[in-house]
């Protein structure tokens, strides 16, 4: 049985001029993110998108926000990254809560399609 998760999204504006930075900066520190994160229990995933001055992040974990940032910072190379990180944003990742994106619509997810069959 599979527990529920999460989904936690932000919504950040990129500074003009910090695009190239922000892409730098996750690339760098992607090695980094993923041990970090791949040794925090609950969580299943984070994706980045960016699209123009609009960013978005989404965190699926299965138990508090605060929670799953307590363990992730608690890593230097990830206060480090974040520290950088911040400079690309207009708003403060110390605020980052207060963008967290409300659902207006949750649809339920369809059964999984096995490869090499069609739902049709």
């Amino acid at each position: 049985m599979r527990s529920i998760v999460t989904a936690y999204l932000f919504h950040l504006t990129v500074r003009p001029g910090q695009h190239q930075r922000l892409r730098e900066l996750n690339d760098q520190y992607a090695e980094v993110m993923a041990t970090v994160s791949g040794g925090i229990a609950g969580l299943a995933g984070i994706e980045k998108y960016l699209r123009g001055s609009d960013y978005v992040e989404r965190v699926d974990f299965d138990g508090d926000f605060g929670e799953f940032a307590k363990q992730f910072t608690a890593d230097r190379e990830i206060r480090q990254f974040l520290r950088q990180v911040d400079e690309c944003f207009v708003e403060s990742l110390r605020d980052m809560t207060d963008q967290q994106m409300s659902c207006v619509l949750n649809l339920p997810s369809p059964r999984p399609v096995q490869e090499g069959t069609s739902r049709v």
